[in-house]
Order: C-alpha cells, then sequence, then structure tokens
C-alpha cells in the first residue's frame, strides 16, 4: 500500500510538470531589455494569470513612453503607452529577452495578431530551450493601447519527462507478476 501511495504521489508530481497543468503561470521567469547590447533593465517575476509581468517607461522632453508585458500560459502581449510623439518606436537593437521556468522547452514562437502596431514579424522572434527573444527595432505603435499578441507553444523539459518515465517504472514495480 506504501508503494502505491508512493507511486501516485510521484505521478501527481510529474503531471504537475507538465504544461497541461500550469507549466509557466505562478512559476518565476526572468525579463532582460537589452538596447544596442548593453543591458537596460533586467527583472524576475512570478508569472500571474491576472496580473501583467512587466512594465517599464521611459520619459522624454514633453512626453512619455512606456511598455506593459502580459505573459501567459501559451504567449504574450506586448501593450504601449505614449503621449508627446505621434507614434511610439524602440531604439535600434532594443531586444527583449525572456527566460521561462526550466520545466519547459520551446518548441515555436510566432506573431499572431498586430492592433494599431505594425514592424513586428516572425523574423523579429527567435527561441532556443527556455528562452524568447524579441528585437523590438522595427516595432512601432501608432495609438496608446495598441497590442502585439504573440504566442508559444512547449513541451516539458527533459528532466520533466524523465520524472514522468519515473513515475510510470514506480507504478509498474507495484503490479503483481502472474
Amino acid at each position: 500500500m506504501r508503494l502505491f501511495a508512493f507511486a501516485c504521489s510521484l505521478v501527481a508530481a510529474a503531471f504537475a510538470a507538465t504544461p497541461a497543468s500550469g507549466a509557466i503561470v505562478g512559476s518565476t521567469s526572468t525579463l532582460n531589455w537589452t538596447i544596442g547590447g548593453s543591458q537596460a533593465d533586467s527583472r524576475s517575476f512570478l508569472v500571474s494569470a491576472l496580473l501583467p509581468e512587466y512594465y517599464r517607461a521611459d520619459t522624454f522632453s514633453g512626453g512619455y513612453q512606456a511598455l506593459l508585458v502580459d505573459l501567459r500560459e501559451d504567449g504574450l502581449a506586448l501593450t504601449a503607452d505614449f503621449a508627446g510623439a505621434p507614434v511610439a518606436t524602440f531604439a535600434p537593437g532594443t531586444v527583449i529577452r525572456i527566460e521561462l521556468p526550466e520545466s519547459v522547452d520551446i518548441t515555436a514562437f510566432t506573431v499572431t495578431t498586430l492592433t494599431q502596431s505594425s514592424g513586428l514579424t516572425n523574423a523579429n522572434l527567435t527561441y532556443a530551450g527556455r528562452v524568447l527573444e524579441i528585437d523590438m527595432s522595427n516595432l512601432q505603435f501608432s495609438q496608446p493601447g495598441g497590442r502585439a499578441d504573440l504566442v508559444f507553444s512547449f513541451v516539458p523539459s527533459p528532466g520533466a519527462v524523465s520524472l514522468i518515465l519515473a513515475a510510470g517504472r514506480v507504478l509498474n514495480l507495484g503490479r503483481s507478476r502472474n
């Protein structure tokens, strides 16, 4: 009976590490903002299903420009707010790099919708392992509240897969053999 209880808890832990049960929301991720290769900002945050994870605002003579990043289980949204300029743009070489939890391995990353924004294409996106990168150099927002929606897909990282396989092995050991 103890082996069965142990096996059940191991299986529950294995499935908790898979994307279907929230591998990103509720975990810690990191965002790095670089301009021309120099780090402008770096923050770690808890990914929330309710609140945006990152907000950055810069002021200039006569106005401001702000960007909000809202990370979800399967994507993210970039939303601009600005005043004192006809459009919001980013300096050449502006890159946002997001490191997701170690339990995921990104398999795709694409632009889905641009609302009151332009210049962001799939060519501006890269991914490797658990890291997403967005080259913001060509992105332009025409109105405050402009938005760019991006989606990604992922599989459990090899560590999470190993945990699932170990749980299956433990369950198999508990069976009687006839």
